[in-house]
């Protein structure tokens, strides 16, 4: 959940515009990708200069050993904000949760739209509140609202799989009306689906989480 933690594939730069693939990937990385990165490296480098005392095929074999150990290593720290974050969850009411869920402040919506999923709640009733953040005038709520969209909504995130965090509010709306098409086509006899800019999402002032 970075925090946004990414459960979702961040590292698919082309998803968000070929043209700047490489700034869009820089400004998703954070301190968890690069930590299981550097303990890779470091565990790696380690392990061989350990193993080559004892010839090059040893020190390989503990290079290997070595990466292998510090990748995983580099991994605890995002495994303990997440179980922090589960544990600060069990004890929330699911109508505190869905208030957090609406506080543009809140950092982390997907593992929150996890932990509802897990308690059995109607995810449905959230997919207004998504696309309030996939159409936000803000670029980092729009990566909130795609990591809470590949996250909770997998199968609509396929349906707009051309959508650019980097595009306008405007061009943004265009592509996530999409999912409203969708939804129009698959509601039970006829009914109406979620429509853009009237969701009822509302955006209460921003909260210590």
């Amino acid at each position: 959940m970075h925090v946004s933690v990414a459960t979702g594939r961040q590292g698919r730069a082309a998803r968000h515009g070929s043209s700047s693939s490489f700034g869009e990937l820089a400004r998703m990385i954070t301190v968890f990708h690069i930590l299981p990165g550097m303990g890779l490296v470091f565990g790696a480098l380690g392990g061989f200069a350990l193993g080559s005392r004892l010839g090059t095929i040893p020190g390989i074999m503990c290079g290997a050993l070595g990466g292998g150990v510090g990748l995983v290593c580099g991994r605890v720290p995002f495994v303990l904000v997440l179980k922090s974050m589960k544990r600060d969850f069990r004890g929330m009411t699911t109508a505190k949760l869905r208030a957090m869920l609406r506080d543009p402040g809140f950092l982390a919506p997907n593992a929150l739209l996890l932990e509802l999923g897990a308690r059995g709640e109607d995810l449905e009733r959230e997919m207004p509140v998504v696309i309030d953040m996939l159409t936000a005038p803000s670029r980092e709520r729009r990566v909130r609202g795609w990591h809470a969209l590949e996250s909770a909504f997998p199968a609509r995130a396929r349906i707009v799989s051309d959508y650019r965090i980097d595009d306008t509010p405007d061009e943004c709306r265009k592509k996530i009306q999409r999912l409203s098409i969708a939804e129009q086509g698959a509601a039970p006899n006829g009914g109406p689906a979620t429509q853009l800019g009237n969701s009822g999402a509302t955006e209460g002032p921003p909260s210590v989480s």
